[in-house]
């Protein structure tokens, strides 16, 4: 059974492990070294000011997490995100990522985050999936922006409008989103 939350500083150790995986064997992230738990501490501290950063339990492991974050800094970028997901080696096909970034969209729509895009290091057709298979449309790719592995990647972007406001309305950082919607949200997206 998958279980949603909110991402806490204990968790690092379990972050760290997932994510060693995708830094170590594969091109998914650009980084070349695994952060240690004081780094994945700070990444959560900084992203929690402002967006959600949730974990997935399967059967009480942690199995994988996702976050918002800034997509970029100027003023008139404040209401589009960023989005990155990670599940476990060993949990993918479970639904696990599809759990999360439910939740994730849902919550970012109650911050009034109006645009949300992922950067997919090409190849990466079970991202990609993932991506399509909630909404998000190809916008573009940018052709060897990454060197890993001993070669150059390409980076393919996706984005899904979550309104379509003439207005925007502000935004609403995550820590003052009312908690009962927060938890029936999560609650919702458990079994998907």
């Amino acid at each position: 059974m998958i279980k949603l939350r909110i991402a806490r500083l204990n968790d690092c150790d379990a972050l760290s492990s997932i994510y060693r995986h995708y830094v170590n064997n594969t091109s998914v992230s650009f980084e070349n070294m695994v952060p240690n738990e004081s780094e994945f501490k700070k990444r959560i501290g900084k992203t929690m000011i402002k967006y959600p950063f949730l974990v997935a339990e399967y059967n009480n492991d942690v199995a994988g997490y996702a976050y918002a974050s800034e997509y970029r800094t100027r003023a008139a970028y404040q209401w589009t995100a960023e989005l990155s997901v990670y599940v476990a080696h060993e949990h993918i096909g479970k639904g696990i990522g599809t759990c999360l970034y439910s939740a994730l969209l849902e919550l970012l729509k109650q911050q009034n985050i109006c645009t949300v895009c992922a950067g997919i290091t090409y190849p990466n057709d079970r991202s990609v999936y993932l991506h399509e298979k909630l909404g998000f449309i190809y916008s573009g790719k940018l052709s060897s922006v990454g060197y890993k592995n001993g070669k150059w990647h390409d980076l393919m972007w996706y984005v899904k409008q979550l309104s379509t406001e003439e207005q925007p309305s502000v935004i609403i950082p995550f820590p003052d989103l009312d908690y009962r919607i927060v938890n029936k949200i999560l609650n919702q997206h458990f079994n998907l």
